[in-house]
């Protein structure tokens, strides 16, 4: 698994659970194992997360819509 600081820097939607999930622009945690993509944020106080697989993620790199800001060591956490 490799996990990193990351910045939403466009409008991105995701489907869970069947329903659209807005992610708010600003500071998140990608977690990558096996070709999926976690994606995790703070919104109000709370802790959101989608899954994604990972050349949905390489979309939104190559598109700008997400920056990666830095590698994280297991031990380490943004949030």
């Amino acid at each position: 698994m490799i996990k990193f600081d990351a910045l939403v820097t466009g409008r991105l939607t995701e489907i869970a659970a069947g329903a659209p999930v807005a992610i708010p622009r600003g500071p998140c945690e990608l977690e990558v194992h096996e070709g999926v993509v976690s994606l995790a944020w703070t919104e109000r106080g709370q802790s959101r997360s989608v899954t994604l697989p990972a050349h949905r993620l390489e979309e939104y790199l190559d598109d700008s819509a997400i920056l990666i800001i830095r590698m994280v060591r297991e031990s380490e956490r943004l949030f």
